[in-house]
C-alpha cells in the first residue's frame, strides 16, 4: 500500500473513496428499506411512539448518516479555514463551512427532535418544529428551491468542469475544480436515486398495507450521497499535497496542505 509521508489516505485507494463506499452504503440503506423486512425498514426510518410523525425519520439510520456527514463536513472545512494561508481562500472555505452548518443545523431541525425525543420524553409538551427549508416562498417550499441550485451546482462544477478539464488543461481555478471522478460518482449517485424511485413506485416499501416513513422523501437517499461528495470535495480541495491539479487527479488525499496558495510545492511533496 503506497502512502506519501504522513498521509491520512492511501493512494492507491482513493477509488474506493468514490466506488466502494458509496456503492455499500447505498446498498445497505435503500436494500434494507426496501427489504419488505419491518425491522430492518425500521431501522433506515423508524415509526417512534409519542412522537411527531415528522421526527420520525430523523431519528433513523438514513437522516443520522446525513448528519454524521454534514457535520465531518464542519469539520474538513474548519480545519481549511486553519490551513489556508491567504485570506481570500481562509474566506472561501470559512463561507463553505457556513453553508455546511446552516445545512446541518437545518437537517436536523436545530435540534428539536433529539429535544422531543431524549428531554422532554413521549408524553411531556414538545416543542415544534420549524425549519426555513420546510417554509414556503411565493407558493413553493423552500427546499425546491435548495434542490434546483444544488442540481445546477453538481451538474455544471462535479460533472461538466471535471470532464473539461481533462481536455483542457490551462483553465483558470484548475486545482478548484473537482477530479473527474466525482463525475462517475454523482453518476451512481443519479442511478440509486432511480433505482429508490422505481422501488417506490413498486410499493416495496409497503409492509402489510402500511407504508414506509419515508413517503415522498425518497430523495433523502440521494441527499446523502450529495452530502458525502460535497465532503469529499472539500477534503479534495483543503488537504491535499497539491502535486498535481485537483481537476486532473483523482488521489488528491495524502495530508492537510498547509498551502492551498501555492499548488506546485508542499511540506508533504517535499518529503514524499
Amino acid at each position: 500500500m503506497n502512502r506519501t509521508a504522513n498521509s491520512l489516505i492511501p493512494t492507491d485507494q482513493g477509488w474506493k473513496l468514490f466506488v466502494i463506499i458509496p456503492v455499500f452504503a447505498n446498498v445497505m440503506v435503500v436494500g434494507a428499506y426496501f427489504s419488505q423486512i419491518s425491522f430492518a425498514q425500521q431501522i433506515v426510518a423508524p415509526t417512534i411512539e409519542g412522537l411527531n410523525f415528522r421526527s420520525w425519520r430523523e431519528l433513523g439510520l438514513l437522516e443520522s448518516l446525513q448528519h454524521l456527514t454534514l457535520l465531518v463536513a464542519c469539520i474538513v472545512a474548519m480545519i481549511a479555514v486553519i490551513h489556508s494561508r491567504s485570506l481570500w481562500k481562509k474566506a472561501l472555505f470559512a463561507c463553505a463551512c457556513a453553508g455546511a452548518v446552516f445545512c446541518f443545523l437545518e437537517e436536523i431541525d436545530y435540534g428539536v427532535h433529539y429535544y422531543n425525543y431524549f428531554i422532554v420524553g413521549k408524553h411531556g409538551e414538545h416543542a415544534p418544529i420549524e425549519n426555513w427549508h420546510n417554509e414556503s416562498t411565493n407558493g413553493r417550499q423552500n427546499v425546491s428551491y435548495l434542490k434546483l441550485a444544488s442540481n445546477l451546482v453538481i451538474i455544471g462544477w462535479f460533472v461538466v468542469a471535471p470532464m473539461i478539464t481533462l481536455f483542457k488543461r490551462n483553465l483558470p481555478f484548475r486545482t478548484w475544480v473537482p477530479a473527474a471522478w466525482f463525475s462517475a460518482a454523482f453518476g451512481l449517485t443519479f442511478l440509486f436515486s432511480l433505482i429508490a424511485h422505481q422501488l417506490e413506485a413498486w410499493e416495496l416499501s409497503t409492509i402489510n398495507g402500511v407504508k414506509g416513513n419515508l413517503e415522498s422523501n425518497i430523495s433523502e437517499f440521494r441527499e446523502l450521497n450529495s452530502y458525502y461528495l460535497l465532503t469529499l470535495y472539500l477534503w479534495q480541495t483543503g488537504f491535499r499535497t497539491g502535486e498535481q491539479p485537483a481537476g486532473l487527479d483523482l488521489l488528491k488525499f495524502d495530508g492537510p496542505s498547509e498551502d492551498l496558495d501555492d499548488d506546485t510545492s508542499t511540506p508533504l511533496a517535499k518529503s514524499a
